[in-house]
Formats: C-alpha cells, structure tokens, sequence
C-alpha cells in the first residue's frame, strides 16, 4: 500500500514469508508478538542455564544468549515485529536522494565525468568547525598531490545538521575545487529524513553519497570513503599508492580516554581473521596481527573501516552497495540470520559472499580521529607503539575463506546505547559467536 503521508509503499516483513500489504490490525498483533518474542528470549536465557551448569562466564553467556534472541526475533521496531516499516530498498536516484534532505543546497560540477580513478566521498552529520577545517586542509594537500601524480579525482559530499558556520566552510571549498578544476558534488541540507531505524538510514546516506558509482554513471578505479574523521594526507597518500591486490583496505581510528592512554574507537565494526573484536586497549590485537602492527604493517582482517576505508572500485561494477537489513535466512551460510548490526559489517559479509576469498587488509600506519585535537597526541603514543615504516604487504598470510564464527554485537532499535553499540563491543573478552561459515568444503 502506499504510505499517504510519503507516497511510499509500506507493508508488513513475516521471516520466510516475505512483503504483505500492511493492515490496520496488524498494530494489536504487532505488541502481542513483540511480548512473546520477550518471554520467549528470557525463557531461553533461563534455559541455557540450567542447561550449561554453573561456571565463571555462565552469567555472562545467558545474558549474550537473551541479546542475540532479542535482535533476531525482533531486530527493531520496524523490520521484525510486524509493524510497518519502509522495505523497499529502491535505487538512490538522483531524486530519491536529493527528497531525502531538508532543504537542500547542492554544488555540483556541471559535466561530470563518466570514469575516474579515485572517488572520493564523506559524509558529515552534526559535525563542528574544528573537524571540517581540518579535514579540508588534509584533503585539498591529498587533492594537490594526487593531481601532481596524474590522477583524475571525483568528490562527493553530503552534509546535514552542521553549524552555519560548517556550511559556510563547504561552500568555499566548493569554489576552491572549481578554482582547481576537481570534478564533485555537495549537498548541504539542514538535515536528513531518515526512516526510524538508524542502520538502514545510514546506510541509504552512504548509497546516496556513492550513487553514481551505484548506478553505473561512473566508475572508478579505486573510492576512498570517510567518515567524520580527520587525518594526515600523507598516509591516506601512501594507502592509495600501495598498489597490492585488494577488495578493501582501512586504516584504524582511535582516542584519547580519560586516563590519557590511546584507545581504538569502532570496536562494533572491525572483526579479525578469527571473527574476533580487538580489544579496546593495547595490545589491541591477537599475536599475529599486533607483532605486524608494531611494525606498521597492514593484515588481515575479516571486517574494518577505521574512519577510512579504500575500496577497489570493481565491488561497486559488480554490484556491491550498503544495506541496512540482515538477510533472512543468509543465502549459503550455516546462520538462519545475519547479526543485525552495522551496515559496514553487512558490506563486508556480502564482499566476502561476491569473492569467497576476500582481501580485506588493516593498515596499521594509517590512523584517523574524531577530534582535531587528538591528532598530535595519537601519532605520539603510536610512535612510541610502532617501530617500523610499513613499505608492502611483503609476508601475509595468503588469501583465506571466512571465519566458521563471527562475534555478534547485535543492535537492537530503541534498546541498543547509539554510541556503545553493545557493551559486547567494549568488552577485552567477547565470548558469543554467531555462526557465520560458509557451508561449503574448504
């Protein structure tokens, strides 16, 4: 049916049954299943221990069984307790994309090019001065240096939310990247109409931010992605030159805590060649990857981003693009379900699913953070961690078939902290894994 507010079609998604029309007595069933699926999750917990007897980690492992039931069964609101949700995952066309920000104000080259060879795009939310001032003076050095090499450059930009003072920014680097004949494209919006569920908003943001590559109106060799980060242009500039084989190459974001000490920041998404999360402090990573890490050298790994991801521009000819839904059941693989959790992890699991051997690699000389003032302090505590410039991916380990087992950090809309993900995703030792192998022989 169509949405009368939005003109959309709505509807109503059953597991294993599909799209039906959605109904207005759908609303009474919608509660009535959302309570079971809670007793039902609880139930098991309780289950689960008696079952498992008493042990040092059975607590914890009754509550991680609750969260993963609680996420599958009813992974939000919207997607799987039978209440109305917005299931078509449509084309970001031009129009669809621009009728999903309020009042836009678009910059654009007016002839853009149909094939590049690197794609740039960031997307800003709320974001303050201090980060974009920064970012726009580490990217106009990256933009310089790449045109000194001969590379042919496209920028695409969507901001919503920010200060006027932020946009006010943007559009001077808007007439700088004319001034310097750089083919992009920004839209700056007071903000984005989203749909309830923060993962598929974000990740239909980020489709839109790479909708030509999306829809084939352009490729690109290589699509370098922010996020609200800043950087040294030098490292993103050494990361675009290594010129190894690879599907996606990501650098590693980090903080300063309270305690003055270095911290990685998005544990949620990054996994390693065990489906394993880091730990939040050093040593971050198991044996094998911290003695390469010590040494700037880039490994593994099963999912990353790190604030600055590099994809080989092939993916997006091939179809790949960002979802905000898990697949139900996961097509040739031993779960019923994906782990409902960011839109990086589901491009990562479909990356793995289109090359069965990924080439997903961390760069551990290449660091990003969410505060400008941060910068200095990161690079020294990583100077004093890292002895060795990086220089290839001389001696890793050769290409391999995903893990049997991957650490589920589940989000769960309107129960899961926004900015913790999951207390699993903070923890030094993650003990749930959803099984994630592929069904076929290795």
């Amino acid at each position: 049916m169509l949405n009368p507010v939005s003109g959309k079609r709505t509807g109503t998604f059953f597991k294993g049954l599909g799209f039906r029309e959605s109904k207005t007595d759908h609303k009474l069933l919608s509660t009535q299943m959302f309570s079971a699926f809670k007793l039902f999750s609880i139930a098991l917990g309780i289950l689960y221990f008696f079952l498992s007897g008493i042990s040092t980690n059975t607590s914890q492992n009754v509550v991680d069984i609750v969260k993963w039931n609680l996420a599958s069964l009813y992974h939000s609101k919207d997607y799987a307790s039978f209440s109305k949700f917005e299931v078509s995952e449509e084309t970001e066309t031009r129009s669809y994309c621009l009728s999903h920000v309020e009042n836009p104000e678009i910059f654009e080259t007016k002839e853009p090019p149909t094939k590049v060879d690197i794609y740039i795009g960031l997307l800003l939310h709320s974001n303050e001065k201090s980060l974009v001032d920064s970012w726009i003076a580490e990217t106009t050095k990256l933009l310089e240096s790449l045109t000194q090499k001969g590379e042919s450059v496209f920028l695409s930009i969507i901001e919503d939310g920010c200060e006027k003072s932020v946009k006010d920014q943007l559009r001077q680097f808007s007439r700088k990247l004319k001034e310097l004949n750089f083919a992009f494209h920004i839209v700056l919006a007071e903000k984005f109409l989203g749909y309830p569920h923060r993962i598929y908003t974000l990740s239909r943001i980020r489709n839109c931010v790479l909708r030509p590559l999306i829809l084939h109106e352009m490729s690109a060799t290589r699509v370098l992605i922010f996020n609200d980060v800043t950087y040294q242009f030098e490292r993103v500039l050494d990361l675009i030159e290594d010129r190894a084989h690879y599907d996606m190459k990501c650098g590693i974001d980090y903080f300063i805590n309270n305690e003055k000490s270095l911290q990685l920041y998005d544990l949620w998404v990054m996994r390693d060649m065990n489906g394993d999360i880091p730990r939040a402090k050093y040593p971050f990573f198991n044996s094998y990857d911290n003695d390469r890490f010590v040494r700037r050298l880039p490994f593994r790994g099963y999912c990353c981003w790190g604030g600055i991801a590099l994809l080989n521009g092939s993916l997006f000819q091939d179809g790949i693009r960002f979802r905000g839904l898990p697949k139900r059941p996961s097509s040739g693989y031993q779960s019923p379900a994906e782990c409902p959790q960011s839109e990086i992890n589901y491009l990562c699991n479909d990356i793995w699913e289109m090359r069965e051997k990924a080439n997903i690699y961390v760069y551990s000389s290449l660091f990003s953070v969410y505060r400008p003032e941060d910068l200095v302090p990161v690079s020294k505590h990583l100077n004093r961690l890292q002895t060795q410039k990086a220089e290839d991916i001389t001696g890793i380990s050769s290409p391999q078939h995903r893990p049997k087992s991957i650490v589920c950090c589940p989000w769960i809309e309107g129960v899961t902290n926004v900015s913790g993900a999951t207390t699993l995703c903070f923890s030094n030792d993650p003990i749930y894994k959803l099984p994630e192998g592929p069904v076929r022989s290795r």
